[in-house]
């Protein structure tokens, strides 16, 4: 069995735990679901980049985690905006 085998049997509490213990293991994960990405984003902001379409709670989540999340997303939400500037801007 090969590691995408392995990763996509787990269940999403079990691929949230594994997130959590290394946040690079999101990379043998087809098609995460939002918590698991959620965890992945407390972890490494920076990997919102990388998600197509990010949800309202990713962004926001990402944006909490670090100041440079914001630069990574194509199309923020107005609550994500707010949120950035609630945060970060001086």
């Amino acid at each position: 069995m090969n590691m995408y085998e392995t990763y996509n049997k787990l269940t999403e509490q079990e691929q949230i735990e594994c997130v959590k213990k290394d946040s690079f293991s999101i990379i043998w994960i087809q098609n995460p679901s939002e918590n698991v990405l959620v965890e992945v984003l407390k972890q490494r902001a920076t990997e919102i980049g990388y998600i197509n379409n990010p949800s309202e709670l990713l962004q926001m989540t990402a944006i909490r985690t670090s100041q440079l999340a914001m630069n990574l997303i194509d199309f923020p939400t107005e609550k994500a905006t707010q949120l950035h500037k609630m945060l970060w801007e001086i």
